[in-house]
């Protein structure tokens, strides 16, 4: 399986996530948080610019929790995610 994916090391504000997302809607999407960024900085439609996007994203943190984001401590680990995701719209 050729698997790509977009890398985007260090971001620390949801504005520029969130239009990242936007703006690749059809790439898988790997996305290093910083570990000072603002959580509560999220916008009410983050969750629903999620939803929309058709690909993976993964969040790489060795130190966040947010329910509703795949989160993985590693970049390997985020890899992983997208190779069983993708896996899986090939069997819907």
């Amino acid at each position: 399986m050729n698997l790509k994916y977009k890398f985007h090391p260090h971001l620390t504000d949801w504005n520029n996530i969130e239009s990242l997302i936007r703006e690749n809607i059809d790439e898988n999407l790997i996305i290093e948080l910083n570990d000072d960024i603002n959580i509560s900085s999220r916008s009410k439609n983050f969750k629903k610019t999620l939803q929309t996007h058709t690909k993976s994203v993964v969040f790489i943190s060795r130190s966040l929790k947010i329910e509703e984001l795949v989160i993985v401590p590693t970049k390997q680990e985020a890899i992983d995610v997208i190779q069983i995701e993708e896996i899986e719209r090939l069997l819907d």
